[in-house]
This record gives structure tokens, sequence and C-alpha cells, in this order.
């Protein structure tokens, strides 16, 4: 088990005292990847970060001034992958308690040397022995999840292969301004112990891209005459309204990482507005690199669904936000 304390300071904030879902992301792949390493006694990659899911007061919780604890530990060991938990805490030094903000699943791959690579060597993790009632439980029901993981990437290709729609169909202005694309230089602060870009790094740019996009998209929403009406009914955003509006991390679908990238790799980071429902935001990020000789060229490193609410003096704003 691995244990990290990590305070919200004014460097890790937003404009709203809040710390940055980005921030957060990093400290979880940190706390992730120590726990995989530790049991594996050896280097270990991201594979995937599941599905995670924010305590509706997770923005009050994670305010400046607060003690973010982190707690990793491997649940199950699979050949040569490891499942880690990460829970997310703040501590209430008021009420001598802990709040949860999350949990996070991770997948771990053991990274091969070289040698190991041309040798064709077949790497197996250290088995995990469970001890207490709750390492028992989690240990059952990493099989379980690790089944779910194959079947739901299935079930997910499936559905986007039935669901092709030419791109013509959505040449229009409104699609058009609800999409960002920007470039990352990955320098040597951006990498991990192993020469590859940061996982966390890379959720953070992935969440950098969706808050921007949908920023975008709320100005591009705000009503022009006081006529209209949002996905709720609700009388559609006014532009003085943005001024005390704020996001609301909801959900993180789950992350697969398909290719690493190195220090000084083009990363592109593409956010889109998919969906705006009642109550949130859905936002598709999708990530590439290049090298800088292969520029023609590049190779998908993830793609990832982000829901965020919207909120305001007024309370929330998501039903006053056309689609």
């Amino acid at each position: 088990q691995v244990l990290l304390l990590k305070d919200v300071d004014m460097a890790v904030c937003d404009s709203k005292d809040t710390l940055s879902i980005g921030h957060l992301m990093e400290w979880m792949d940190a706390a992730s990847c120590l726990a995989a390493e530790k049991h594996c006694g050896r280097s270990a990659v991201t594979l995937v970060m599941d599905d995670v899911d924010f305590a509706e007061s997770c923005s009050e919780l994670l305010r400046r001034g607060a003690r973010c604890i982190l707690e990793s530990a491997v649940t199950r060991a699979f050949g040569s992958s490891m499942e880690v938990i990460v829970q997310v805490s703040v501590a209430d030094m008021k009420h001598g308690k802990l709040e949860s903000v999350c949990t996070a699943y991770f997948m771990y791959v053991v990274l091969k040397t070289e040698t190991e690579k041309a040798n064709g060597t077949k790497i197996e993790v250290p088995a995990l022995v469970p001890h207490t009632a709750r390492e028992h439980l989690e240990y059952g029901l990493a099989e379980l999840r690790r089944n779910f993981r194959r079947k739901r990437d299935e079930h997910v290709e499936t559905l986007s292969k039935s669901q092709i729609i030419s791109s013509k169909e959505f040449e229009v202005d409104e699609v058009r301004a609800s999409q960002i694309s920007f470039t990352e230089l990955v320098l040597p602060s951006h990498a991990n112990h192993m020469g590859n870009t940061f996982g966390g790094q890379i959720m953070s740019w992935m969440v950098k891209g969706a808050k921007t996009v949908i920023w975008l998209h709320l100005r591009m929403s705000c009503s022009r005459d006081g006529n209209e009406v949002g996905v709720g009914g609700a009388p559609q955003i006014q532009l003085q309204q943005l001024k005390d509006a704020w996001l609301r991390p909801v959900t993180i679908d789950t992350i697969h990482f398909k290719a690493p990238s190195h220090v000084g790799d083009r990363v592109i980071v593409t956010a889109t507005v998919t969906r705006v429902f009642e109550s949130s935001i859905e936002v598709r990020v999708r990530v590439t690199s290049t090298a800088v000789d292969a520029q023609d060229n590049p190779r998908e490193v993830n793609v990832g669904y982000m829901s965020f609410a919207v909120h305001g003096s007024d309370g929330q704003l998501s039903a006053s936000i056309c689609d």
C-alpha cells in the first residue's frame, strides 16, 4: 500500500480556489504507479484507468487549504499486469473524519527491457496474497472487472461501427465552434522515469481540453434575444451569467492508453462537445502523438469521455445550455 499526502495550495488551484482536476489526475496516476511498481519491483506503465465518478461535494472538499489523501494498493496480479485501486479523500480536521472524493481502478503492465523483448521473455508479476476481508473482496471483484473491461471494449467498438455517420452531416458552424485542437511539446519535465510521457500529464492535458471546449460552447450558447431555451426547457444562458459560472467534474469515462509518447514528441489534443444533458455536458477528448520526423503520421494515444456540470450563482445552469 502507498499513501500520498498532498496540500491543495495556490499552485494547483484554478481561478475559483479549487484543486484543478488535471492535477488530481496527475496525483492519482502517480499514486497508482508507485503501488504497482512497489508490488512488482520493476518499471510499469499505465494501461487503463476505469470510470471515475466524483462526489457531488468534490468542489467544496477540494478547496485551497485542504489536505488531499491518496491511498493506493494492488488488488490482484494477472500475468504481467496488475490492477490498482486509488481512493481519494480529504481530511476534515474540524470534525476529525475523512470525506471521500472519488475512487478509481487502474491497470498497469510491466515494461519489458530491450533484451526481454528480443528474447521473447515472458514476464510474470508476483501473485498477490489477500489477508483482510476487504482485500479478499477486491481480489475476487478484480477478475469480474477485468472481464467487464474486455466485453466493454468489444461493445464500444461494435457501437462505434454501427453509428458511423458521414462527416458531411456535421459540417455546420456550431459543431465546429464546439471543438478545439491544441498541441503540447513533451518536455523532460513531462516524462516519467522511463522516458515516456507521464500518464497523469496526458490526462491533465485532456482535462484542460475538455474544460476549454465547454467554456467555448457556453459562450456560443448565450442567448441573443432572450427567447431561446436550453435542453431542459429553461431560459437559455445569458452572457452575464458566465461571469460567476464554474465547472464541477461529474465523471471521467474509461481511458485506455493505446500507445506511448516520448520526450520531444508533439502531442495533439482534440476536444469536442458531444452532447448537452440537463445535468451535465459530455466531451470527447482524443489524443494523438507524432515524432519530429514523422509529423504527417500521428499515432493514437487514447480517447476518453469526460462530463462536467455547469454551476452559477443561481445554481446549476446545464439545463439552460443548448445542445
